[in-house]
């Protein structure tokens, strides 16, 4: 057996892709996190839904450069924001399902080589008490409305950080 040909089609949104696949004009297509919720619906009507396991990884950036670069520039404050992040939520509720943890520059694909030992387990898990432990032990105190602020300025390894003043928020 041989493939003498294919057809390569592209598509103006995610809508018109999944309605070319289920119209029959196509008989392969991805579907978009959006749509990831019609998996059981489609499945019923015969389509088979399997992953597309590709190297990819989704991640925030922030801007070293900008006006709050005091802040982010202290590895503490870093590594308290990174323990609000649920990854496991993220992963079910907005992928559902379709996705995994990733605690590096690569996702850790069951049975790759190419992930550090390091990057298998999560080194700042989901933890709100984490978060204000940091911050806490770097001389932030919260403040009225939620928002802490630095009570303790300077750069010892226990103050606020370099080019971070007293009461910034």
């Amino acid at each position: 057996p041989y493939l003498s040909g294919y057809d390569v089609y592209s598509f103006a949104s995610d809508a018109a892709e999944l309605d070319a696949v289920r119209s029959g004009v196509v008989d392969f297509g991805y579907l978009s996190p959006g749509e990831l919720r019609l998996t059981a619906t489609l499945e019923r009507a015969g389509y088979r839904v399997k992953p597309w396991r590709v190297f990819y990884s989704n991640m925030a950036e922030f801007g070293y450069t900008g006006p709050d670069r005091a802040l982010v520039a202290q590895l503490y404050l870093r590594q308290a924001l990174q323990h609000l992040v649920d990854e496991t939520l993220y992963l079910s509720a907005t992928l559902h399902g379709y996705g995994l943890l990733d605690y590096g520059a690569a996702p850790d694909y069951p049975g790759s080589s190419y992930v550090s030992p390091a990057l298998r387990h999560d080194p700042y898990p989901y933890s709100i008490a984490a978060a204000r432990r940091l911050l806490a032990a770097h001389g932030w105190v919260g403040a009225a409305g939620g928002v802490d602020r630095c009570e303790r300025p300077g750069v010892a390894s226990n103050d606020c950080g370099a080019g971070i003043s007293r009461n910034r928020p």
